[in-house]
């Protein structure tokens, strides 16, 4: 997925229009707008944001950075070879805080003890 639609459907998804979202994450309307169409207010393809702009989307948003730093570009996305592990980092990158954190309670219920802190003699 391209990055201005994931944002333009991230926004929907929190039920936020384009100044509140903006207020949200700490940059103007016209930015966003910009971010979200791939177009810059000259009719020029937008440039991708920042790493600093990313990590307030990523706050404002509740979206992992990582995740957003590989759809900018800035990271390659992690090779697995294993494909169970693959579509769990991707189904984990697409998670909002509320969901990682029912995915986390899911498994230390189930595998309690791979989540023992304490290192092993």
């Amino acid at each position: 997925m391209e990055f201005k639609s994931f944002l333009n459907k991230k926004r929907v998804e929190k039920n936020l229009s384009l100044r509140a979202a903006a207020e949200l994450i700490g940059i103007s309307h016209t930015y966003l707008s910009a971010l979200e169409k791939g177009i810059d207010n000259r009719g020029l393809p937008a440039q991708n944001p920042t790493p600093t702009t990313l990590k307030l989307i990523s706050a404002a948003y509740e979206i992992d950075y990582e995740y957003l730093l590989e759809l900018c570009g800035y990271v390659d996305e992690d090779y697995n070879e294993d494909p169970e592990i693959e579509l769990i980092q991707r189904a984990h990158k697409k998670m909002d805080i509320s969901q990682r954190k029912k995915m986390m309670k899911i498994l230390k219920a189930s595998f309690d003890e791979l989540f023992d802190e304490e290192e092993d003699d």
